[in-house]
């Protein structure tokens, strides 16, 4: 990144963020050629900025989300259903009904997958939905 950028935010801010795509790219690329047969997620929780986001999703992420909000976000950005994984715990019956045709469900309880089935049932569908375990 160009030293001149960077000493003129510094001049006009206190404190910035400052992301380089080329540098996103270049990362994402590194991991794309280690794990060929990988298909990545970017955890929209770790930096929800638009541009960020388009730079990570425009090079074939798809989005673990966190909220209802960050599957909408994920959405706006044009990923499919099968590319958002919806994986908050605890959540309610209404995240689940708005966000159950846009997303795969990511289960953490067995509360979790009664009010996923109570959704599904109330709207005449089936999902298919992640099971998050704690094996101890």
């Amino acid at each position: 990144m160009k030293k001149e950028i960077i000493k003129k935010y510094a001049e006009r801010y206190d404190s910035f963020y400052l992301y380089d795509e080329a540098v996103i790219a270049e990362k994402i690329q590194e991991l794309q050629c280690c794990y060929p047969h990988a298909a990545f997620l970017y955890s929209v929780k770790c930096n929800p900025n638009r541009d960020v986001l388009g730079a990570v999703f425009s090079r074939g992420f798809g989005a673990d989300a966190a909220s209802a909000g960050e599957v909408k976000l994920a959405v706006e950005f044009g990923l499919a259903k099968n590319r958002i994984y919806y994986s908050a715990p605890g959540k309610t019956l209404s995240d689940i009904k708005n966000t159950m045709d846009q997303a795969i469900l990511i289960a953490d309880s067995l509360r979790e997958v009664a009010r996923i089935q109570q959704a599904a049932q109330e709207k005449g569908a089936v999902l298919d939905i992640g099971l998050r375990i704690n094996p101890l």
